[in-house]
Parts: structure tokens; sequence; C-alpha cells
């Protein structure tokens, strides 16, 4: 009972933070945005995470801001910052993350992935 009352209780999450797309799963969230340059989506992300920090505070809900993290894709050729700071909140910018299991990289090169399977398929024989 108590997950499903956990998913009732954060479920207006993506109601509040209309401009995000917002994937859900269990107690993991994951924001994304998509502009034309670095500084407007940090900028809306700035202004949405206010939101965010409020919507917290009031529901008495804590971020583990030590398990958040900050990835950047593009085509161009920019120099990613090692972190961004968003209300005084320091975010670790990273080049690959395991999200539910399954390796994505800054240049959605899936090679990590595949080679992630191949060890463990490699292993049970």
């Amino acid at each position: 009972m108590g997950p499903l009352l956990f998913l009732i209780f954060v479920n207006d999450l993506p109601f509040l933070l209309k401009k995000f797309s917002i994937k859900m799963f269990a107690d993991d969230t994951t924001i994304s945005h998509s502009e034309k340059d670095l500084e407007t989506v940090l900028a809306n992300f700035q202004l949405s995470f206010n939101i965010l920090k409020d919507w917290c505070f009031y529901n008495k809900v804590d971020i583990n801001w030590s398990k958040t993290f900050c990835m950047i894709f593009t085509k161009r050729n920019i120099i990613a910052p090692e972190t961004i700071h968003l209300c005084g909140i320091e975010i670790k910018v990273v080049k690959e993350i395991s999200l539910l299991g399954f390796m994505i990289d800054h240049n959605l090169n899936f090679s990590k992935q595949a080679c992630s399977i191949t060890l463990a398929v490699n292993k049970s024989y």
C-alpha cells in the first residue's frame, strides 16, 4: 500500500512543471527539456526549480541531491560545465548515467550499454 500512496502523493508533479517532459517510475523522476541554446535551458530550469523547491517544502518531500545529476545532449561541440547551480544547490553534470538499468551517454552512443549486455551474456555461459 505504501508505494501506491507515494505515487498518488507525487502524481501532481508533471502538472506543476508544464514546460518539461517528466518521466516517473517508482521514486525515480527524470525531467527533460529542449531548447536551441544551453542558456535558455538553464534559465527555464532555474525558474521551474524554484517551483519544485516550493512544492517539496509544502509537501514535506526531500530530494536526495547526492543522487541528482544533469546530462546535456547536444550536436554542437560545446564544453559543458562540470556542475550547474540551481537555487544554491550544486548539481553534477555527467557524461553517462544508468537510468533504470540502461546506460545512456551524452552522445546517445549506446556502445557502453551493448558492452554491458555482452559481458552479462558471456558470464552466463
